[in-house]
């Protein structure tokens, strides 16, 4: 079975990845990319998910990953991972 948890960030305080991926990235590809997942779920509804190793490119799913865990610490509104971090889900409308 597929376990992307490894993907997790250690910390929300620590955004060197940030800084890592707009080297590797450039800059605007890296918010292009961000601005994108963040459209991507606030559109979910309370109750959908999206299967990341069907939604997301391999190469992506660090990023992603991450990406999400910022956007939940940003917005407030109840989404999750499940243990593997293969499926991120709404789970209430806020």
């Amino acid at each position: 079975m597929l376990d992307l948890s490894k993907h997790k960030p250690e910390s929300l305080f620590d955004s060197t990845w940030v800084d890592d991926y707009i080297s590797k990235m450039g800059e605007k590809a890296f918010w292009d990319y961000r601005n994108k997942v963040y459209d991507r779920l606030l559109l979910l509804k309370a109750g959908e998910e999206i299967n990341v190793a069907e939604k997301v490119k391999p190469e992506n799913y660090d990023l992603f990953i991450k990406m999400a865990y910022c956007f939940v610490s940003e917005t407030k509104i109840s989404y999750g991972f499940n243990p593997e971090h293969t499926i991120f889900k709404r789970y209430r409308s806020n």
